[in-house]
């Protein structure tokens, strides 16, 4: 199930999450969920992934198991460890069939917009242009046959999450400028984040360029393969590592159809400076940012801690 908008009460969790002060609970925040109410509500989808036959999986995970005296007559930890091995991987087999009936809402295309920028603000017309962009990259390069993509134009788009009241009132004109505060910066994090496995490998390899002017596709094809591991079970990313090398070349060419990147070859350079396409490539190359550093930051307190010499491979992003 996905929704436009969700209760104000959402923003109070997401503000402490960003250093805010922690309060409790009110009997007063029942009357601000019923207020909500009384305005619009944006649109509410329900989408069916595909399902999963527990038998099936079972038998996948451990053949004969229903035969197997211990789940008759007592089992011992030992005898049922493989269940305990099983139980996590039909959770990340849950979440990637719910990553593939995504639903792309108006408040995920302008959080992903809005956060992606300096200062999370962007003059209209320029935030138009962005979720333009966005749309084209999913549409090009589809996750799965089940995401369903928004067919209103953007304007009316922003003009669906203003009517929701998750960005500041707009002001008329195509250069007035959208601003997020913090607390709005939080709420619209929420939304971001339910599409952010649809745009992580053209995230990652615009974020590649942020401090190189080229790279090989060899080389991007081997950083990228290096942190898929870790990106796939933080995003729950349905791809295996044979499948990989495939969607990164679909994702490179429609980074170069949409002037995002170019290429002479397997040679591939981010945009001038002076190019209006260079702010979008490296605003996108943000979005994954925060999970590839943690990645980085957890890889350096192992290292310190096993007491390693520092790695002489260069930290690319």
């Amino acid at each position: 199930m996905g929704r436009t908008h969700c209760s104000n009460t959402w923003v109070d969790p997401w503000v402490e999450l960003m250093g805010g002060k922690k309060r409790k609970e009110r009997i007063s925040d029942i009357f601000r969920v019923a207020s909500d109410f009384r305005g619009f509500l944006g649109n509410a989808y329900l989408q069916f992934g595909d399902p999963i036959d527990l038998k099936d999986f079972l038998d996948a995970q451990n053949p004969g198991w229903e035969n197997n005296d211990s789940q008759t007559h007592g089992s011992s930890s030992d005898d049922n460890a493989w269940l305990f091995n099983a139980t996590p991987k039909l959770g990340e087999k849950i979440m990637m069939n719910i990553n593939e009936s995504t639903v792309v809402t108006s408040s995920s295309l302008v959080a992903v917009a809005l956060l992606n920028s300096n200062n999370h603000s962007l003059p209209k017309d320029k935030l138009e242009n962005r979720i333009d962009l966005y749309i084209s990259l999913m549409n090009s390069s589809r996750y799965s046959n089940k995401t369903v993509l928004p067919t209103q134009s953007s304007k009316k788009l922003i003009e669906q999450v203003n009517a929701l009241k998750l960005i500041p009132k707009l002001d008329d004109g195509e250069k007035s400028l959208v601003k997020l505060n913090k607390a709005q910066g939080a709420m619209m994090s929420f939304y971001r984040n339910t599409i952010l496995h649809l745009l992580t490998l053209e995230s990652f390899i615009c974020g590649i360029f942020q401090a190189r002017e080229e790279v090989s596709k060899d080389e991007i094809i081997e950083i990228i393969e290096m942190l898929y591991p870790y990106l796939k079970g933080e995003l729950f990313l349905k791809w295996t590592n044979v499948e990989l090398k495939h969607e990164i070349d679909k994702r490179l060419d429609s980074l170069v159809a949409l002037k995002l990147l170019s290429n002479d070859g397997d040679l591939y350079k981010r945009p001038p400076f002076d190019s209006p396409h260079y702010l979008e490539t490296k605003s996108l190359g943000r979005m994954i940012q925060p999970t590839i550093d943690r990645f980085y930051i957890l890889m350096l307190q192992l290292l310190s801690l096993i007491h390693i010499s520092e790695p002489t491979r260069p930290l690319y992003i």
